[in-house]
C-alpha cells in the first residue's frame, strides 16, 4: 500500500496539482491498486484476528482446520474477494478537468469542447456520477470496515476474557505457571493495540468519505457555514491520509515494541541465523559468572542450577546450552546461555513477552 499509494500522494502534494500528466490508464491503474490493497489488507487482519480466537479460545480444536493448505486457500480467496469489490474504482476513476463557471465569459483557456478549462486535469472520481460514488463509498464503509471492526472487536473481547480467566489461576501457581502468565498479558498488550491501530487509523479514512457524500447532496449555504465545512473537510482529508498510510507501518512496530520474540524472529528474518545470532549475542549479554562451568544460568536463591541442559553448541563465541524451561524455578526465562573461555555467562534468549 504505501508503495503503490504514497509515491504518488507525496507528488500531488509537492508538485503542480494541475494539470495530471500520467494519463487516465495510470489514473486507473493507481486508484485500483490503492483500492485493491486496502480491502486485501483489511480482511487479511479480519482473517487473522479470527484465526488467533480459533487458536487461544479454542485450543483442541484448531488442528482440525490450521493447517497450511488451508490458510493458502484463505489467503487465495481472501485476495480474490478484494480484486472484485474494488473493480468498480476502475469505472468511476477518471481524468477529469474543471468546468468552466457561468460567470466566466470571454476567458482564453478554454477546452474545444466549451465545458472545461485546458490545464486543469485531475485523477479523480467521474464528479457526474454521484450515486455510483454514494454506492461505493457506502458498501466499502460497511463491508470492508463495519463488519470487519464489529467482528474483530468481538473476537478480542473473547480473547481478553479467556486470557484473564487463565491469568486469574496461573498466578496463583508456581513460578513456572507464572511465567506463562507473564507471557499471556504480553499477548494481551499486542492484541489490544492491533485493534486501536485499525480503528483509529481507518476511521478517518471512510468518515472523510462520508463527509463526500454528505457535502454532494446537501444544499447551497451561506458562505461562513461553506467555509467553516470546507475547514473540516480538509482537516479530515489530510488526517485520513495520513492514518490512512500509517497503518501499514505501524503494525510491525507495534510487535517490535510489544514482543521480544517477535524482534527476535524479524532479526533472524532480515539478518539470517548466524548473524543475528551474533547481534544477539552482543545485546543481550549478561556479565555474570557462571556456576558449574557452561551447564548453568546465573545461581538462584538457593545456589541451584538454574536448569537442566538438553543441548550443548560449540560456537566461534563460546558453548551454547539451552536450558530445558521445565527446570527453571524462581524465573521467568527459557534462555540460550553462552559461555566463553572465560566462564561468563551471555544469554541471548529471553522467553518474557
Amino acid at each position: 500500500m504505501l508503495m503503490l499509494g504514497l509515491p504518488g500522494e507525496l507528488y500531488g502534494m509537492f508538485a503542480p496539482q494541475y494539470p495530471y500528466e500520467f494519463g487516465e490508464i495510470t489514473c486507473k491503474l493507481r486508484a485500483f491498486l490503492i483500492e485493491f490493497t486496502s480491502y486485501a489488507s483489511i480482511l487479511t487482519i479480519t482473517c487473522f484476528s479470527i484465526e488467533r480466537w480459533l487458536a487461544i479460545c479454542f485450543p483442541l480444536r484448531i488442528h482440525l482446520f490450521s493447517t497450511v493448505k488451508r490458510a493458502s486457500k484463505v489467503i487465495i480467496c481472501v485476495w480474490i474477494c478484494a480484486f472484485l469489490a474494488a473493480l468498480p474504482v476502475v469505472f468511476l476513476v477518471v481524468v477529469n478537468a474543471v468546468p468552466v463557471p457561468d460567470w466566466a465569459n470571454g476567458i482564453s483557456d478554454i477546452s474545444i469542447d466549451g465545458k472545461t478549462i485546458i490545464n486543469t486535469e485531475f485523477c479523480g472520481l467521474d464528479t457526474t456520477r454521484l450515486i455510483e460514488q454514494k454506492r461505493l463509498f457506502y458498501s466499502s464503509f460497511t463491508f470492508f470496515f463495519l463488519l470487519p471492526a464489529l467482528l474483530i472487536s468481538f473476537v478480542y473481547c473473547h480473547i481478553v476474557i479467556k486470557l484473564r480467566s487463565a491469568n486469574d489461576y496461573l498466578s496463583s501457581q508456581n513460578a513456572q505457571t507464572k511465567s506463562a502468565a507473564k507471557s499471556r498479558k504480553g499477548i494481551l498488550r499486542i492484541l489490544v493495540a492491533v485493534v486501536i491501530t485499525f480503528f483509529l487509523c481507518w476511521f478517518p479514512f471512510h468518515i472523510q468519505r462520508l463527509m463526500t457524500v454528505f457535502l454532494n447532496e446537501s444544499p447551497q449555504s451561506t458562505e461562513i457555514h461553506q467555509n467553516f465545512i470546507f475547514l473540516i473537510y480538509s482537516l479530515t482529508f489530510y488526517i485520513s491520509g495520513y492514518c490512512y498510510y500509517s497503518n501499514s507501518a505501524l503494525n510491525p512496530i507495534l510487535y517490535n515494541i510489544l514482543s521480544k520474540k517477535y524482534r527476535i524472529a524479524f532479526c533472524r528474518t532480515i539478518f539470517g541465523e548466524k548473524v543475528a545470532n551474533r547481534i544477539l549475542y552482543r545485546l543481550t549479554k549478561c556479565r555474570t559468572p557462571c556456576t558449574n562451568s557452561c551447564i548453568s544460568r546465573v545461581p538462584s536463591k538457593n545456589n541451584e542450577s538454574c536448569g537442566r541442559v538438553i543441548s550443548v553448541k560449540e560456537t566461534q563465541q563460546g558453548i551454547i546450552t539451552l536450558i530445558h524451561p521445565t527446570t527453571i524455578e524462581n524465573t521467568g526465562f527459557k534462555d540460550f546461555n553462552v559461555c566463553g573461555k572465560n566462564d561468563r555467562c551471555e544469554t541471548l534468549l529471553n522467553n518474557s513477552a
